[in-house]
C-alpha cells in the first residue's frame, strides 16, 4: 500500500526509474531463485554418483559392470530433463539480464575437446564395421559398454556439472567417509571374510581378484587411489590440526592399507605419481613438509605391517604377488621408516626450542626468507624428480634396447619389455600398434575403428594367434590411451589428451590456493597414471569424470569474480 503512495506522489521521470529499479530487482531476485535451484539439483546428482553409486550392487559382483553402468546411464538420464530445465529458464532470464554474473559464458579449451571427443566418437561409430557395439558398448561377451551411448552421457554429465553445479567442501568430505566403507571390505576381502557374503557362490579362483564393491582388483586400486590422493592433499595442507587432520590420516592410512592389499601392480604408478609431484604443491611451508613426510612414514609402516600380518598369517590371507612383497625383509625399508620418524621428531622439537628464541637473528633472517627457501626446495624436488625419471627411462631404453643385460633382481619383471610383460600386456600393445599400421585406413587411423571394438579387432586379425599362445581373447589393451588411440583414432586420442591436461592446467593456474580442487586434480593425476596398464569400465571413470567437472565448474566461478 505504501509502495503504491509513494509511486503515485513522484513525477513522471522519477516514477519510470523506480519502477526499472524494482523491474531489475525481481529479475536479479528471479536469477538468484534459479541458480539456487541448479545448485540444489545438480548437487544432489553429485552426491549420488560420489557416495551411492561405489556401494550400489545388484547380484553382488556376478554383474557388477553392467549393474554401475545402468545405475550411472539412469541416474544421468533421469537428471537431464531438470537440467535443461533450468537452462531454458535461465536463457529466458538473461534475455533481459543486465549483471555481469548473468552474462553468457563462454567456452573453455576443455569444453571444445569435450565437444571434439562427441564428434569424433559419432563419426568413428557411424563408420565404424560394428556399428551397434560401437553404439552401445556391449554385444554379447564383447565390450565393457564404453560405446558412444556412454561417451554421450560422460559429456552430459561434464556440461550439466561444470555448468549447474557449485563446488562444494561436502563432496568430498562425503566422498572420503563412503571410500572408508569401500576400503575397508576391501581390506577383509583380503582376510578372506566376505562379511557382505557377495563372493559365496564364486569360483575360488575367481575370489582373490575380485573384491569390495567395485570388482576386479585392478578397477578396485584405481578408485583405492582417488580418496588416498585426496587424503593425503589434504592432510600436508591443512594448516592446523584438529579433528579434520584426524580424519585425514584415518582415511589416507586405510586407503594406503587397501591399495597394498588390492595386490594390483597399477598402485605403484598412482604412488609415484602421488608421492612424486605432491612436494611441488605442499612444499610451501614448514608443516607442509613435515606432513608430507609424515604421509611418507604412514605409507611404509602399513607396507610393513601389511608384510608381516601376511606372513604371519599364511593362507588366511590372499597373500601379496607383487612388489610389495620387499617390504616383508628389506632392512633398507626399516631405516628408512626410523629415518622419516627421526627427522619428524627432531624437527617438532627443535620448533619448540626455536620459539623460546624470537630474537635470535638467525631466526628472523629464516622468517624473512622462508618463501624464498620453500620456493628453492620445490625447485630442488623438481630437478631430483626429472633426475629419477630420466634414470629410469634410460634404464628402460638400455635394456631393451640397446640390449645391454643389467641385472635388477626382482625388478627385472618391470624393465625388461616383451610379449609377457606386464601379464600379457606387452603382447597386446605391440599387436595394437601393428594393427594401427597395418590394418587401419587412413580415415580409421584419424577417426578409430569405433568405441568398444577392440576385442572385434582381435579377433579378426589374431585370433589363431591369441588362442595357440594364450588361449583366451584379449578384449582390451590395459592402457587407456592405446584404447582411445585404436578405437577413436589420432583424433580422439588428442581430444582425449587435451581434455586432461587442460583441466590440470586450469587448476593450477585458478585454484592452487583451493586443496580440495587441487586434492581432486592430483586423484586424476593418480588414475590416469595407472591407466597406463589399466582399463576404463564405467566404474572408476565417472567419479574421475566429474571431479573434472568440478575442477572446471569451480574455475568458471573465479573467473567470473
Amino acid at each position: 500500500m505504501h509502495k503504491f503512495k509513494i509511486i503515485k506522489n513522484l513525477g513522471g521521470n522519477e516514477k519510470i526509474s523506480l519502477l526499472e529499479n524494482m523491474e531489475n530487482r525481481k529479475r536479479i531476485n528471479a536469477a538468484h531463485s534459479a541458480r539456487e535451484t541448479r545448485y540444489v539439483g545438480t548437487n544432489l546428482y553429485v552426491y549420488i554418483i560420489l557416495t551411492v553409486f561405489p556401494l550400489f550392487l545388484n547380484n553382488g559382483l556376478f554383474n557388477v559392470l553392467v549393474t554401475k553402468f545402468m545405475f550411472y546411464a539412469i541416474m544421468t538420464t533421469l537428471w537431464i530433463v531438470p537440467t535443461l530445465v533450468y537452462v531454458i529458464k535461465r536463457h529466458k532470464i538473461r534475455r533481459n539480464e543486465t549483471t555481469s554474473y548473468e552474462k553468457e559464458d563462454s567456452f573453455s579449451g576443455v569444453d571444445y575437446a569435450a565437444f571434439a571427443m562427441l564428434f569424433v566418437a559419432i563419426i568413428s561409430t557411424s563408420l565404424s564395421p560394428y556399428k551397434s557395439l560401437a553404439f552401445w558398448g556391449n554385444s554379447g561377451n564383447d565390450g565393457r559398454h564404453v560405446g558412444l551411448l556412454l561417451i554421450i552421457l560422460y559429456i552430459i554429465s561434464y556440461f550439466m556439472v561444470s555448468r549447474t553445479s557449485k563446488f562444494r567442501i561436502g563432496f568430498i568430505n562425503a566422498f572420503l567417509v563412503v571410500s572408508l566403507m569401500v576400503n575397508v571390505l576391501g581390506i577383509t576381502d583380503y582376510f578372506q571374510l566376505d562379511i557382505l557374503g557377495i563372493k559365496a557362490n564364486m569360483h575360488p579362483d575367481s575370489k582373490p581378484i575380485y573384491t569390495s564393491t567395485i570388482g576386479n582388483i585392478n578397477t578396485y586400486t584405481s578408485y583405492v587411489a582417488l580418496p588416498m590422493a585426496i587424503s593425503v592433499i589434504l592432510f600436508c595442507k591443512q594448516k592446523e590440526f584438529n579433528k579434520k587432520t584426524i580424519f585425514y590420516v584415518i582415511s589416507l592410512t586405510v586407503a594406503f592399507f587397501a591399495i597394498i592389499m588390492g595386490n594390483s601392480d597399477n598402485a605403484y604408478l598412482a604412488l609415484a605419481v602421488l608421492f612424486g609431484l605432491a612436494p611441488i604443491y605442499v612444499f610451501t611451508s614448514k608443516e607442509g613438509i613435515r606432513r608430507y613426510l609424515a604421509a611418507v612414514g604412514i605409507f611404509l609402516i602399513t607396507a610393513k605391517i601389511t608384510a608381516m600380518v601376511t606372513k604371519a598369517l599364511g593362507n588366511r590371507v590372499i597373500g601379496i604377488q607383487s612388489l610389495f612383497n620387499i617390504f616383508a625383509s628389506n632392512i633398507f625399508i626399516d631405516i628408512i621408516i626410523v629415518v622419516v620418524l627421526a627427522v619428524i621428531g627432531a624437527w617438532y622439537l627443535k620448533d619448540r626450542n626455536i620459539k623460546e628464541v624470537t630474537h635470535s637473528t638467525v631466526v628472523k633472517e629464516f622468517v624473512d626468507n622462508e618463501g624464498y627457501i620453500y620456493k628453492i626446495l620445490r625447485r630442488v624436488w623438481g630437478i631430483i624428480l626429472c633426475t629419477a625419471i630420466a634414470g629410469i627411462t634410460w634404464l628402460f631404453v638400455n635394456i631393451n634396447v640397446f640390449g645391454n643385460d643389467i641385472d635388477l633382481g626382482t625388478l627385472n619383471y618391470y624393465f625388461i619389455f616383451n610379449d609377457s610383460w606386464g601379464t600379457n600386456r606387452g603382447y597386446i600393445w605391440r599387436v595394437l600398434i601393428e594393427l594401427y599400421n597395418d590394418e587401419l585406413t587412413l580415415v580409421q587411423k584419424l577417426f578409430g575403428y569405433g568405441p568398444e571394438t577392440f576385442a572385434n579387432l582381435m579377433k579378426n586379425n589374431v585370433w589363431q594367434e591369441m588362442a595357440i599362445k594364450y588361449n583366451v581373447i584379449f578384449d582390451s589393451p590395459h592402457n587407456i590411451f592405446l584404447q582411445y588411440l585404436i578405437t577413436t583414432g589420432i583424433f580422439g586420442l588428442t581430444a582425449y589428451l587435451v581434455a586432461i591436461i587442460g583441466t590440470v592446467v586450469s587448476a593450477v593456474k585458478y585454484a592452487k590456493e583451493e586443496p580440495h580442487i587441487m586434492s581432486m586434480m592430483f586423484a586424476g593425476l593418480c588414475f590416469y597414471a595407472q591407466g597406463i596398464v589399466n582399463i576404463n569400465p564405467p566404474i572408476v571413470t565417472p567419479i574421475v569424470l566429474l571431479f573434472g567437472a568440478l575442477i572446471m565448474g569451480y574455475v568458471r566461478d573465479v573467473k567470473k569474480e
